[in-house]
Parts: structure tokens; sequence; C-alpha cells
């Protein structure tokens, strides 16, 4: 019996050497596409273990009762038949309750692997679910962005997810009945990123504007900055700006188009095609028509209630000097202001009359410019019909800010001076 041990110890061993060259380890090549975590390759080896421990059983119960069949053979010729049955049975007995044993834990080895692998599958899911984000918004023009400074927006993995929801076929935006025009902006505020040391920074915070009227918003923006007396309003296109189609079809379906002409889109985005390569080319002025750009809409009911400015900026030289100053003629009188102004510049009193000259015809210019306007306003009010005016004055204009988790983010509800104040903000 000792022998017939140690004979088939000896047999193991040299079965499990075997395997170990049919089967060695290589290390597996790391495919970029593909990273396996350290769960995946932990349930990968033991499918390995598992095929080579199955064989190594198989192998060593047929020799195993080969040689002990050969060996039984030889020993009890010429004994009786109750003998050579009786140690028959028992070894086959033995060799059955062995397999028996082994098959079990086969079978636990094999459900540990498959509740590991259920385990390892769940981990990856909620994994995803929690760094991937919707980046269609990223598609979206930020209109008035500095060109320096667009990139650094996306640095901060920004949540829309509630726009993404909204802009579904059963979302909120598509139970309006108009089809939305979207275009974004950026705010910067003070928000602390590390809750941990509480350091604060300015950051770019993108903000969606979402346009709901049965009337399209123009295809045009309004050029204003401190430099400009005037604002410019000018077609999109000059900029390279327009609005485009956008066709949900799934969550991230942004960039998919529909299989049908015919079909509806969800909504107009404003897109910009300026290339980046080419802003070095691009005069410094026409550069910063990108960042002082506006979307710009006509509203009358902002319109009719417009206030004007009674300031007037009053700029000439008396005396051989300069003047810079602001005179409002509303609060301001000459017989206080300009005694005031003398003394501050150091100038007799004979240049009275000379600088009231001045204050006067710059006054009575502002005050044509303002007439005209009116006049202007007053005549497009006139030729726009009712129900077109009626429509621009429910124009409702719903601000989507990110979702994200970050104390100091403050929402208002202010958009610009032509779209005025947000109904909703999200």
């Amino acid at each position: 019996h000792n022998t017939l041990s140690n004979m088939s110890k000896r047999k193991r061993n040299n079965d499990e050497e075997e395997i170990e060259k049919l089967n060695p380890r290589k290390k597996q090549k790391t495919n970029p596409k593909k990273i396996l975590t350290k769960k995946t390759k932990i349930k990968k080896v033991t499918k390995k273990k598992v095929v080579a421990k199955k064989k190594l059983v198989v192998s060593k119960n047929k020799k195993t009762t080969a040689s002990n069949n050969n060996k039984n053979n030889n020993q009890n010729k010429g004994k009786g038949k109750k003998s050579v049955g009786s140690k028959k049975n028992k070894k086959q007995k033995q060799e059955e309750e062995e397999a028996e044993a082994e098959a079990e834990e086969e079978e636990v080895e094999e459900e540990e692997v498959e509740e590991e692998e259920v385990e390892n599958n769940n981990d990856e899911e909620e994994e995803e679910e929690e760094e991937e984000l919707w980046e269609g918004w990223k598609q979206i023009y930020l209109v008035g962005t500095e060109w320096e400074n667009y990139d650094s927006v996306y640095d901060i993995n920004w949540d829309f997810s509630h726009l993404e929801e909204d802009l579904q076929s059963d979302g909120e935006l598509s139970k309006l009945g108009n089809t939305p025009y979207i275009y974004g902006v950026t705010e910067p505020q003070l928000l602390i990123l590390d809750k941990k040391t509480r350091q604060s920074k300015v950051i770019l915070v993108p903000v969606i504007i979402v346009v709901n009227s049965s009337i399209p918003p123009p295809s045009t923006v309004s050029i204003t900055s401190i430099m400009r007396t005037e604002e410019e309003i000018i077609p999109m296109k000059k900029l390279k700006m327009d609005w485009l189609p956008f066709y949900v079809k799934s969550k991230n379906a942004w960039k998919n188009r529909p299989a049908s002409k015919n079909l509806k889109p969800s909504a107009m985005i404003l897109q910009c095609s300026q290339r980046r390569t080419a802003l070095s080319r691009v005069p410094t002025m026409r550069k910063k028509d990108f960042e002082y750009a506006i979307p710009y809409i006509w509203i009358p009911k902002y319109d009719q209630g417009k206030s004007y400015d009674t300031v007037v900026h009053v700029v000439h030289s008396v005396g051989g000097i300069g003047l810079n100053y602001e005179y409002d003629w509303k609060f301001d009188e000459y017989d206080e202001f300009i005694p005031d102004l003398l003394k501050g510049y150091e100038l007799p009193d004979k240049h009275f009359d000379e600088i009231k000259e001045f204050i006067e015809t710059t006054v009575n210019d502002k005050k044509s410019e303002i007439r005209a306007e009116r006049a202007a306003r007053k005549k497009k009010i006139e030729e726009t019909p009712q129900e077109v005016r009626d429509e621009l004055d429910r124009l409702e204009c719903f601000k989507y800010y990110p979702k994200n988790d970050i104390e100091g983010l403050a929402k208002v509800n202010f958009i610009n001076r032509y779209y005025g104040k947000a109904t909703k903000i999200n």
C-alpha cells in the first residue's frame, strides 16, 4: 500500500511538471485599448488554474486507474475469485470517493470564479457610470469667452446631465412645442475646489442658455466694449458662427445625423467654425470681436421701457490744457460745475463761457442721438405686426448651470441686456 502511495505521488508530481511545461505562465501583453483591472487579472488567472487542475485530475485518475489495475492483475494471479473481486471493489470505491471529493472542490472553485466575475462586471459598470459624463454640451459655442482661456473651461469635468435629459424625446424641452435654440456663455466665479485646504480660485463656469420661442432668434450678434462708443450689430457668419441642427437619438448621439432628412431637429445649437491655428493671422481687433460678442435679439417689452444715460463725456482743451470730464445734464448746474472744474485745473475764470459752450454742444449732440433712436424704435414697433410682438414678448429663456457639487457656485437669472432675465434656472 505504501509503495502504491509513493508511486502515485511521484506520478502526480511528474504530471504537474508536464502541465507546467505545456501551460507556461507568459506575461500578458498590455493592450492600450483594453487595459485590465487588477480584479480582472485575478479572475483570468483563477480560470487558468481551474482548467489546469481539471486536466491534472483527469490525467491522474486515468494513470492511477491503469496502474492499479495492472498491479492488481499481477498480484492476484492464481488467487480465488472472491479475493480478487473484494480487492477490486475496495479500490474502485476508494477511487470513486477521491474523484467525487475532487469534483466537489472543482465545483466550489468554479462558483467562486463566477461570483468574482459578476462582482468585477458590477464594479466596472459602477466605475463607468461615475466617470463618464455627457459631453454633448461641449459642442455648444461659449460666446464671449477669450480664446486664450477657452480650453481651460474643460479642465473640470462639468456635469450637464440634466440638460441631456431635458433634450431627450420625452424631456421637458421637447414638451414645449418649439425647437429650442441653445448657446453658451461663461461666468467667472471664485470657487473652492478643495474642501480640505479651502483654497479658492477664479474659474470660468460654463452656462448654457436655452431659448424657447415660436420665432427663431436672429442670426446676429452685438459687438460692445468700453473702447467702442456705440454697439455694432453684425451677422453671426461674419464671425463664423451659425445655428446648426442637433438630432437626439440617444444619450451619446450629439453628432449623429437623422436617417431621414425630414426629421425635425431636437434643437438648434450655436457653433463657431473659427480654427484656432488661424487665430495668429487674425488682426487683434478682429480677434477681440469674438470676446465682445453678445447674442442679439429685439424684444419689444424690454425696448419700450429703455432708459437713457444723461451723462456725457466731454474732451477738449482750454488755454493749452487738455480737459477730460463727465457732465450730467440732469443733476449738474453750470454755475456750480464749471467753477469747480476751473479750480481743479487751475484755470482763470475767463474760460467759463468757453467751457460752457463745449458742454452745451456735447449735451445737444447726445440728446439728438437719443431722439433719433427713439424715433427708430417707435417706427420698428409700428412696422412689426402685433402677433409677432406678442410672440417675442412671450419668449422664454432657461439657464442651465452645471450640477457639480462645488462650494461657492452662484446662480443668477440675468443673461444679457438683450435677452434680459432667465425664466427658470436649472
